[in-house]
C-alpha cells in the first residue's frame, strides 16, 4: 500500500532470489517452492533442405551460420529454430517460411536461441528480439548473438536462465525500431541492470539489424555495433534520450 504507482511492477525474481524495489527487501526462495517441471523435447534436427537454405540466404544468412545455430527443417517443412539450455535443445520455434506464422512446443522450457554459443568467459552478451537478427550479427561480425524465445513482450523466461548470463559485464540489446521493440529494449534492460546495458539505433530505412544487413551490407552492421548508446543516468535526461519515445 506504500507504492505511489499501484500498477508499477516492483518485484523481480532471478533464479531463486527475489527483490522488491519498493521496500528494498531481498529474499531466498527454497528450491521446493520454485521448482518447475517442463516437457522433455525430443526432435530430429538433422534435415536441412535446399528450400530452407534458399529462404535464409534471402535474409542474408549463410548455410554455415544457420547450421552453427542448429537451424533445420521440421516435418511440416517449416524452419526450425532451436532454443538451448545447458547445451541441450529444450524448445523449438517453428517458423512458416511461406507466411508469417510461428509455433512453440507447449509446456516446454523457453530459453535463448543461440545459447549454446556463449560461455562464462564472455564478458559481453548480445541479445536480439528475433532469431534472424541474432544470425545477422553473427554473419556480419563473427560475434555470436542470442535471441529471446517468444516475442518482445515475453521475457519472464529470464528467471530460468539468469544464473548462466549474470556473469556478463555488458549486455548489448537489439530491439526492432517500433513501439514493441522499444518496450522490449527498455523492459529487458531493467531486468539485466541498465548500468550494464547498451542499445543501438539503425538507419531510418531499417527497422531491425537484419534489414541493415540486407540494405546496407556487413560494413554498416559493423559500424552500428561500434557505436553503442548508453542508458541515461536516472533523473538526468536531455532530448536525445526522449526523442524515440516521442
Amino acid at each position: 500500500e506504500t507504492r505511489k504507482k499501484k500498477k508499477d511492477k516492483c518485484l523481480n525474481i532471478h533464479g531463486n532470489v527475489g527483490h522488491c524495489h519498493n521496500c528494498k527487501t531481498s529474499y531466498l526462495i527454497s528450491d521446493s517452492d520454485n521448482s518447475k517441471q517442463y516437457k522433455t523435447v525430443t526432435i530430429d534436427n538433422s534435415r536441412f533442405s535446399e528450400r530452407i537454405e534458399q529462404y535464409l540466404q534471402g535474409r542474408g544468412i549463410s548455410r554455415d551460420t544457420a547450421i552453427l545455430y542448429g537451424c533445420f527443417e521440421t516435418s511440416k517443412g517449416w524452419l526450425g529454430l532451436p532454443q538451448y539450455y545447458k547445451g541441450e535443445i529444450v524448445n523449438v520455434k517453428a517458423r512458416n517460411i511461406d507466411k508469417k506464422d510461428f509455433r512453440l512446443i507447449p509446456e516446454a522450457m523457453l530459453s535463448f536461441f543461440g545459447f549454446h554459443l556463449i560461455d562464462h568467459s564472455d564478458k559481453d552478451i548480445y541479445i536480439t528480439e528475433g532469431e534472424i537478427d541474432a544470425m545477422s550479427i553473427k554473419e556480419a561480425t563473427g560475434q555470436a548473438a542470442l535471441s529471446i524465445p517468444n516475442g518482445a513482450k515475453n521475457i519472464n523466461f529470464l528467471d530460468d536462465v539468469w544464473d548462466f548470463i549474470k556473469h556478463a559485464e555488458n549486455f548489448h540489446i537489439f530491439g526492432d525500431a517500433d513501439a514493441d521493440g522499444i518496450e522490449f529494449r527498455d523492459e529487458i534492460s531493467k531486468r539485466l541492470g541498465r548500468d550494464k546495458c547498451y542499445y543501438y539505433t539503425y538507419p531510418d530505412d531499417c527497422k531491425d539489424i537484419n534489414e541493415v544487413l540486407l540494405t546496407h551490407g556487413k560494413e554498416r552492421v559493423q559500424e552500428i555495433l561500434s557505436t553503442p548508446s548508453e542508458y541515461p543516468i536516472k533523473g538526468i535526461l536531455d532530448t536525445s534520450h526522449l526523442i524515440e519515445s516521442v
